[in-house]
Order: C-alpha cells, then structure tokens, then sequence
C-alpha cells in the first residue's frame, strides 16, 4: 500500500514520542537529544542548537559534528551574517524550517563565502534551518548539514512535524527556568528572598501552573497556553493545594507570594526581561515563532 508523504509513519511518530520523553525524564539533556535525533534523521554530518545575531554574525551554538560534540561552529561572524538560510531567517514571513537550496541565490552561490563553506565540508553540501524564536536581533534555531543530497520530501515532512514540538519545548523550558530563578519583569525588583518551588515540593510543570494561575488564567487557558488538557491541569492544581496545604487558588497565590516562592510575584507582575537565551532551552500550544514585535507566525 502507497504511504502518503505528508502522513506520518509509525516509526516518526514513536521519535517524536521519545523526544518528548526524553524531556520529561530529563529536559538538560533535551537539546543534546534534539541534535542527536536530527544526525541520526538526516544523516546529517553536523547538528546543532544556534543563537545567533543579526546582522553582526554573533553566534553561540553547541553543534553534534561527526558524533562529537563541540561548542562552536566553523563559521565566523562574518560568514553567518551572510549566510542565506539565517538571512532568511531574521528577514522572513513565513518562518517554516528552510533548506539552503530553497533560499540560495546565484549572489551566495558564487561568492567566496560558499567556497570556503564547500572546501571546509569536503564538497557540496545541504542544509536545513529550523527556527524556533526571533527577540530583536536574536535568532535561535537548530539545523543540520550534510554532505550529498538535498532533503526529501518525506524528510521535510518530518521536519514541518517536529518544529511545533521544538518550538512548543524551547517556550516551555525558558519560562520554567525564568520561574525557578525569579527574574522580575524590568523597573520591577526581583521576588524577595524564599524558598524556592522545588523547596516546597513543586515540579517544575506544576511552578508553571501555578504562576499561570496567579496571573489570573483560568484552567481552560492554562491547557491551551501549555497544550495539555484543561483536566490535567486541575489535577496539577489539586496537587499544588495539596503540596502548599490550601484549598483554593486565592489562597495558594496568597501563600506561595507570601514565602517568596520563586517566580510566582514575577510572574504575575509582567513578562521577565530580555536574558541571555539559553539556547535552546521551552512549550504545545501553539505552534508558532514569536518574534520580537509580539507577532505569531504559524509554522507548517
């Protein structure tokens, strides 16, 4: 029987179930699993997680090349800022995960910047972008290289499929980890000094759900913010009242501010400010890129 290409196989589905395993048993090793998934997908020679800025070419990136890690790409700033696929990138409408043969004009193709990129990759070479956030002059995506063909349409399909997971779990983890530290929004001072969610019993999904509620959410808001159901989280509130001894919401915001629990004030009194994105490092709702003016871009 003929497999449609746009519908996803068996196989695809259970990687994408173990991806989002592996970050529920682990999300600091999210990432590192990300770039393995894409290797071992793609085949990719090179795989990685990038922060980039633009146009300087600033980049950070923790790059998977040939099965060994390393913490940068050989790239310069001057290369990157060039480079078609991040261009397009930090340029772009339409912020689906990209090819270089897709976005690669006859300008790149015959400047000295690709032949430099073809002699370090020992030929020609494909590559795919995959974005996962814009904030000003910030780019964060992960991408992959190899060397050989371009990309198939049963892998681009893959790939439309698992850039709203991507992106879903880089918001989910930034905003945890800006909750755990109780970071204040700007002109705001930071929550004073307590005991932090994990000191009073609470995971990390549940010090989401409970500075979600403190900014007013309700539970059927909270599900479409995370992407869970609305009755997963009354069971997440049930276990925070338990954990904090209360039996309402009122009275949960009131004690979990009252012991300076980590993220709950800041959280309810505005966005965190800008920091240095822990790249990747967030959540399923909704499967979008969100760039630095507040506007949504729906991803494929």
């Amino acid at each position: 029987m003929m497999q449609i290409v746009g519908a996803p196989s068996h196989a695809e589905l259970n990687r994408l179930l173990d991806l989002t395993i592996s970050l529920l048993d682990n999300p600091h090793e999210f990432w590192p699993a990300v770039c393995g998934e894409l290797a071992a997908v793609l085949h990719a020679r090179l795989a990685g997680c990038f922060q980039v800025r633009w146009p300087s070419g600033g980049i950070w990136s923790q790059v998977l090349d040939g099965g060994a890690w390393t913490g940068r790409i050989p790239w310069t700033p001057s290369e990157v800022a060039v480079h078609p696929l991040v261009r397009s990138f930090a340029t772009g409408v339409d912020l689906a995960p990209r090819t270089l043969g897709e976005v690669a004009d006859d300008g790149w193709l015959t400047s000295e910047e690709h032949v430099v990129a073809r002699e370090r990759f020992e030929g020609s070479f494909a590559q795919v972008l995959i974005p996962l956030r814009r904030a000003g002059s910030e780019l964060h995506y992960v991408g992959a290289a190899r060397t050989g063909r371009e990309f198939n349409d049963r892998e681009r399909a893959y790939l439309d499929r698992l850039q709203p997971l991507l992106v879903a779990i880089e918001r989910h983890l930034r905003e945890t980890d800006r909750l755990r530290r109780g970071l204040a929004p700007i002109g705001e001072p930071p929550a004073l000094p307590g005991p932090r969610a994990a000191d009073a019993g609470l995971t990390d999904r549940e010090t989401v759900v409970l500075a979600l509620l403190a900014d007013g959410l309700s539970p059927v808001a909270i599900a479409r913010r995370l992407g869970i159901s609305a009755r997963t989280v009354v069971k997440h509130q049930e276990k925070i009242y338990r954990k904090l001894g209360v039996h309402d919401r009122v009275n949960a915001v009131l004690l979990a501010q009252r012991l300076g629990l980590a993220g709950v004030r800041s959280a309810s009194a505005g966005p965190a400010p800008p920091t240095r994105a822990e790249l990747p490092p967030a959540g399923l709702v909704a499967p979008d890129v969100v760039t630095d003016t507040g506007e949504k871009h729906r991803v494929r």
